[in-house]
């Protein structure tokens, strides 16, 4: 068992430092828009182009399934640091993943009842909630073929 705790620790410290070095020799610090953020914002990207998410979410991809955490660790960078307010809902993302989405409720009210059912099953389970948005990506990317 601690062995386990141990090398997951380790991944975590290794995913977490290479990131950083990544934006500051890249792009710079993590209070600055950032193109490059290190080997997670390439799994950050979402399969389907031109898909967005929600401010406060998981971005609908593959490190968004994995890993809601992660994806939201990646955001901060990719959405231009801590200064932004979108930087700052991914940084409550990767303390609770279902903390952020009720602050973007509070903060931000969705425009659309179907942004509000988003944020509501990000609450229940941030992983369906991506799984949710890939899917329905994908229908509208085959709805153009008809």
């Amino acid at each position: 068992m601690y062995r386990k705790h141990v090398s997951v620790s380790l991944v975590c410290i290794v995913c977490v430092v290479s990131t950083f070095v990544s934006a500051a020799h890249g792009a710079g610090s993590l209070n600055r828009p950032s193109t490059a953020a290190g080997p997670l914002a390439r799994l950050n990207k979402p399969l389907i182009p031109g898909m967005k998410t929600l401010p406060g979410l998981p971005t609908a991809s593959p490190l968004g399934l994995i890993s809601p955490r992660l994806s939201n660790a990646a955001l901060i960078a990719q959405k231009g640091g801590l200064r932004t307010p979108a930087g700052r809902l991914s940084g409550i993302g990767v303390l609770s993943p279902r903390v952020s989405p009720v602050v973007a409720l509070f903060s931000t009210p969705p425009k659309t009842p179907q942004a509000g059912m988003m944020y509501g099953l990000t609450i229940l389970s941030p992983r369906a909630a991506v799984l949710f948005a890939m899917l329905q990506g994908a229908r509208g990317m085959t709805a153009g073929l008809r």
